[in-house]
This record gives C-alpha cells, sequence and structure tokens, in this order.
C-alpha cells in the first residue's frame, strides 16, 4: 500500500520540485546580473596603460617563442585586440610571469595563444 502511493504521489512530483527549484535559482541569479549591473562592467583603462599591458605581454611572448617572425605577427595581432581581450591577455601575461614553467604558465600560455590566433 506504502508502496503504490509512493509510486503515485510523490515519484511523479520529484521532478516536477527540481525543475521548480532550477527555475527559481536561476531567476534569482539573471534578476541579481540585472539589478547591479556596476558590478558586472569593467571599467575602461586609459590608452597609456593599454600600450603598458601591450608591452608587457609581447616580453613575455618574445622569452616564450624563439622565432622572431612569429612574435612580429603575434604584436600584429596584439593591436587589433578589444581592450577586454587585452586585459585578459595582460593578467594571462602575468601569470605566465610570475610561475615560470609550471603547470598553470603553460596552461596560461596555452589560453595566451588561442586568444591570439582566434581573435
Amino acid at each position: 500500500m506504502m508502496a503504490r502511493r509512493l509510486r503515485r504521489y510523490i515519484l511523479p512530483a520529484l521532478p516536477r520540485s527540481i525543475i521548480g527549484v532550477l527555475v527559481i535559482c536561476l531567476g534569482c541569479f539573471s534578476a541579481t546580473a540585472v539589478a547591479a549591473p556596476s558590478r558586472t562592467w569593467a571599467t575602461p583603462f586609459p590608452s597609456a596603460s593599454r600600450e603598458a599591458h601591450l608591452n608587457r605581454i609581447l616580453s613575455v611572448l618574445e622569452k616564450r617563442m624563439p622565432s622572431h617572425a612569429v612574435s612580429e605577427r603575434a604584436r600584429a595581432k596584439l593591436l587589433t585586440l578589444s581592450d577586454g581581450q587585452v586585459r585578459i591577455a595582460a593578467s594571462l601575461a602575468d601569470r605566465i610571469g610570475e610561475d615560470g614553467h609550471t603547470a598553470v604558465a603553460e596552461t596560461a600560455f596555452l589560453l595566451l595563444t588561442v586568444l591570439i590566433i582566434l581573435s
């Protein structure tokens, strides 16, 4: 008798309740992002800072890439990046410079390379 009630009433209600909880959670997170846009927007930085970021990225790339022709192509691609992409690339270059040849630095270099190639 108890098993029949379980199968009839409780089990069909579980997927509905799980979906309801997910919808509520997604609604809360999206409402938070809409309610506080100042936290989600990055502030632009001056062009002098952009030049400093580009120089830092280029110094890391020149240390890692032996070919001068490849570094020239990377320099040309870096100039086409948006400000947000330059900030990301600069933080990756900082990570590469800090960690040397660890797994974290290798992963950061891979991400930096992908960012430059696919931009």
